[in-house]
C-alpha cells in the first residue's frame, strides 16, 4: 500500500459517523522502492535509551533505513533470532525478561525485535559509509600543541616544631636563611606529598621555595612551627598520548561526517509531510 492509500485510507477512517478512538497519527512517509516508511506520532517517544528524541532524529533514521534497505542490509529473520539471543546471552535475560524491559519502555516484544532490526541495518549502513580517515602524524602532533594538559605541580615537605626557649624569631629566621641552625634540632614529622591544589591556605608559599629551605610557618608563646620544602616537581605538560588522540581526532571526524551525511540522505529524499506546516526545519507544528 502505497502513501497515497493510507493516506486515502486515513480519510476514509475519519469520515465515518462510528465513534472512534485515534490510537496514532501519521506525520510523514518516506517513499521507497522496498517499502514506505511512515513516521507516526508514536515514534517520538523515547526508544530503547529512553532519550528523547527530535522530529529531524527520526527522520534521519527512517531515512537511513530506507537507504540501508536499498543496499539489501536488512536483516534476515534468522540473522535477528541470533541476534536476539545474543542479547539474552550477554545481559543474562529470558525470553520474558527481555520482553518486560521492552514494555516497560512502552513497546511490545514485536516492536523492540523491530528498533533493534533497525538499528543493526543502521550501525551496518553507516560503518559502511562512514568511515574517516586515519588522522596524520602532523594532525596529532597539532592537537597536542593546541590541547596541552599538564601535569600538577607537586611538593614534598615535612614540618617541625622548635621551643622558644631563649631564642626569638628573627634570630631563628636569620640562622635559617645562613644555614647555621642545624636541622637536627628540629622534630620532623613523616615527609609528606602534596599536589598544588591540595595545598592548605597556610602552606600555599611553599610554591615559592626552593628544595632543602626552611621557613617559620607560624609561631605561639611555645614556639616556632618550621616548614621544609624537601623536594618539587614543577607543572609541566603531559607526554603525547599518540593512541588516545588519534582516537579522538578520529571520533570528531565520524561525528562531522556521519552529520554529512544524514543531511546528503534527508537531502536526497522525497519526504511527504502529513501535518500541514511541518518541515525538518519546522517540527513545532507536532509538539
Amino acid at each position: 500500500m502505497n502513501y497515497r492509500n493510507y493516506l486515502l485510507l486515513l480519510s476514509m477512517c475519519t469520515s465515518s459517523l462510528v465513534a472512534r478512538i485515534v490510537v496514532d497519527e501519521m506525520l510523514a512517509v518516506f517513499p521507497a522502492p522496498t517499502g514506505n516508511i511512515l513516521i507516526l506520532r508514536s515514534d517520538m517517544r523515547p526508544s530503547l535509551d529512553e532519550e528523547p528524541r527530535t522530529f529531524y532524529e527520526v527522520a534521519a533514521e527512517a531515512a537511513m533505513i530506507c537507504e540501508a534497505a536499498r543496499l539489501q542490509m536488512t536483516p534476515t529473520p534468522e540473522m535477528l533470532e541470533s541476534m536476539i539471543a545474543g542479547i539474552q546471552k550477554r545481559f543474562n535475560r529470558t525470553h520474558e525478561q527481555l520482553a518486560a524491559f521492552f514494555l516497560e519502555r512502552g513497546f511490545t516484544f514485536e516492536d523492540g525485535c523491530e528498533l533493534l532490526k533497525r538499528r543493526k541495518m543502521i550501525e551496518d549502513l553507516v560503518s559502511t559509509m562512514v568511515r574517516p580517515a586515519e588522522p596524520t602524524k602532523e594532525q596529532i602532533f597539532e592537537y597536542y600543541q593546541k590541547n596541552l594538559e599538564y601535569e600538577d605541580a607537586r611538593y614534598s615537605i615535612r614540618l617541625a616544631f622548635v621551643p622558644a626557649q631563649n631564642i626569638s624569631r628573627s634570630q631563628l629566621e636569620t640562622m635559617l636563611e645562613d644555614g647555621s641552625w642545624d636541622t637536627l634540632h628540629g622534630n620532623w614529622d613523616e615527609e609528606e606529598t602534596y599536589r598544588e591544589r591540595d595545598l592548605h591556605a597556610e602552606t600555599k608559599f611553599v610554591t615559592t621555595m626552593v628544595p632543602g629551605q626552611i621557613m617559620v610557618m607560624s609561631e605561639s608563646e611555645d614556639g616556632y612551627d618550621l616548614v621544609q620544602l624537601v623536594d618539587r616537581i614543577d607543572k609541566r605538560p603531559l607526554p603525547i598520548d599518540e593512541v588516545a588522540i588519534a582516537r579522538k581526532l578520529k571520533q570528531v571526524s565520524f561525528e562531522r561526517d556521519f552529520k554529512l551525511y544524514q543531511e546528503k540522505l534527508l537531502k536526497d529524499a522525497q519526504i511527504y509531510y502529513c501535518i500541514p506546516g511541518l518541515s525538518l526545519e519546522h517540527s513545532e507544528v507536532i509538539n
